[in-house]
């Protein structure tokens, strides 16, 4: 493994898991103090607007961590990591847009005084926006964690199994959780949802931390 793919997977890794806890931590203090609105958990501004910059931010680092897995990715699981990585570019691509556009446009816009406008660019189920971002961390990253995992399936390097299990097995309950999670917008029945928010809030920045402490290890 070459030493920049080292230091992107160890750098990203810890990006993503520094930037997950902030969204946790800021998530739960926005539910505390927030409202009795039914979208959002009723977070509200500053707390919501803070969320979806921190999901902005993550984008750059998860893509760049997906890289650094498809560099170290054995000749023939090549293709597990390079699908990995195209469902990983489809999650960054759909939630930044999503998001920016709420930051940017959704804010500025008074939603309930255009018929049919709130179901495109609000949060309130059912909504377009909201069903994108769902498809984005549901679907899009579940299928790149459960695409993943097969590279880090033996082989590897000497005296790393313990670390590529660990990897493995958080990249496949990360996945699985977000994919049951689809349940929820698929059904109408949101319930559900809580589900895909282990999957990528809880166990997919473990997984991050699993993949920079294996990145750290020398060959």
């Amino acid at each position: 493994m070459h030493e920049a793919d080292r230091r992107i997977g160890i750098g990203s890794g810890l990006a993503v898991l520094g930037l997950g806890v902030l969204y946790v931590a800021t998530g739960a203090l926005g539910m505390l103090f927030g409202d009795e609105r039914p979208e959002n958990f009723g977070i509200v501004d500053p707390a919501l607007a803070i969320l979806e910059v921190l999901l902005i931010l993550s984008v750059p680092p998860m893509i760049a961590l997906m890289s650094a897995v498809h560099s170290c990715a054995p000749p023939d699981r090549k293709t597990y990591s390079r699908a990995a990585f195209g469902f990983m570019v489809l999650l960054g691509g759909t939630t930044t847009a999503v998001h920016f556009v709420e930051l940017t446009v959704a804010r500025r816009i008074a939603l309930d005084r255009v018929p049919g406008l709130s179901q495109v660019l609000s949060f309130r189920w059912p909504a377009v926006a909201m069903s994108l971002d769902l498809l984005a961390w549901d679907v899009f990253l579940g299928c790149a964690m459960l695409l993943a995992a097969p590279v880090f399936d033996g082989g590897g390097r000497r005296g790393d199994g313990p670390r590529r299990r660990w990897v493995r097995r958080g990249m496949i309950a990360s996945g699985a959780l977000c994919l049951t999670g689809t349940l929820g917008p698929a059904t109408g029945n949101l319930a559900l949802q809580p589900i895909a928010v282990l999957g990528y809030a809880f166990v997919f920045p473990l997984v991050c931390l699993a993949l920079a402490l294996y990145f750290r290890q020398p060959d």
